[in-house]
């Protein structure tokens, strides 16, 4: 129970942050990701409603993980319940994604260092290393 408690308070935590952010990264990341990726007054169906904020993509040393699920999307393995997500790699610029992530990296992991290095890291998994 502690900690379905403590998992909890983590998720009401990282949708504050989420919903108190300001700016212009703040305002990319709500208008491209926030329909699936923030609570809002009308519930989607097609919500991934999984906070971002325990994401281990989030929270890793390096933003690998989180900028091929953004470029590539997810495809769950068949037969799990998992939700899917599109990639956005041909939606969003280098400079877009960077954005993002740099976003998601200070807002939802404000405890861990800032990512350095992150359009070399687009780059770099934008041509598939």
């Amino acid at each position: 129970v502690q900690l379905a408690e403590a998992a909890q308070m983590a998720l009401d935590a990282a949708q504050m942050a989420l919903d108190a952010a300001q700016g212009p990264d703040a305002r990319l990341f709500q208008t491209a990701c926030g329909a699936c990726h923030m609570e809002g007054p009308v519930p989607s169906a097609t919500a991934a409603r999984v906070s971002l904020g325990l994401s281990s993509a989030v929270h890793a040393d390096r933003p690998d993980s989180l900028l091929r699920i953004v470029i590539g999307g997810l495809t769950p393995e068949p037969g799990l319940d998992a939700r899917a997500m599109p990639a956005f790699g041909a939606a969003l610029s280098d400079v877009r994604l960077t954005q993002i992530a740099r976003f998601l990296r200070r807002t939802l992991a404000p405890d861990q260092p800032e990512w350095v290095g992150l359009p070399e890291a687009v780059a770099r998994i934008r041509a598939g290393h």
